[in-house]
């Protein structure tokens, strides 16, 4: 997998070996003026659609890098490094001019050089949530209405818990106390899945819905994989 710090590397090596023994800076070149070369980033473009989570590939993005020259024979330097530049199959090289606007912020004035567009590519961050595979103990009063209360063990209170109804696309938030409600909840009797999101964890039951008037009650009782 190749970094960002991997691909400022080996750009580094890439104009050493063209040139030679030259002071190369990854400084702005207002920074730089003591460097042959400056390989400054600019910024970073799009390979792909980096929040697409229905996808482990690895994250792919490009590194837009500044090369310019300074110094005695500079522009016969930007030659060599453009010539070889050109040749590197996954570069893309762009000639267009830079606005007067990014000269400015770079602190020098406008002068001939070229941008060097490469690929870097990071594993994508494993989602950072344990399954519980201890069923939830449920009680559930099947009202129009439906309020209860998340607790784990010792009865202690879960604040800040996302409950979900799996399938009625409904979902409620435990206060300070582990109180929650939902509105309209429908009616009825049988099996109904839950989906609650708690202190980085996410937490699935399947439960029967209870008429028996009594509230709501989800008790926690976890033991993590």
């Amino acid at each position: 997998m190749e970094s960002v710090r991997h691909v400022e590397e080996a750009l580094r090596e890439w104009a050493q070996s063209v040139l030679g023994p030259v002071t190369i800076s990854r400084e702005e070149p207002g920074s730089a003026a003591d460097a042959d070369v400056v390989l400054y980033p600019l910024a970073l473009s799009p390979r792909q659609e980096l929040r697409d989570a229905g996808h482990r590939e690895p994250l792919r993005f490009g590194l837009r890098c500044l090369v310019l020259t300074q110094g005695e024979d500079a522009a016969g330097r930007l030659q060599e490094l453009l010539v070889t530049a050109l040749q590197v199959p996954d570069w893309d090289v762009d000639l267009g001019a830079l606005p007067p606007e990014v000269w400015l912020a770079l602190g020098v004035p406008p002068r001939p050089s070229f941008v060097v567009d490469v690929e870097v590519t990071v594993p994508r961050p494993k989602p950072q949530v344990s399954l519980v595979v201890r069923p939830l103990a449920v009680d559930l009063s099947a009202v129009g209405t439906l309020e209860g209360r998340i607790v784990g063990p010792g009865s202690v209170p879960i604040p800040h818990a996302r409950i979900e109804l799996v399938g009625l696309d409904r979902r409620a938030y435990s206060d300070e106390r582990g109180h929650f409600g939902f509105p309209s909840v429908p009616r009825g009797e049988g099996q109904q899945r839950f989906r609650i999101s708690a202190k980085g964890r996410q937490f699935v039951a399947t439960a029967d819905v209870a008429t028996d008037g009594e509230p709501l009650v989800i008790r926690c009782e976890m033991q993590e994989e």
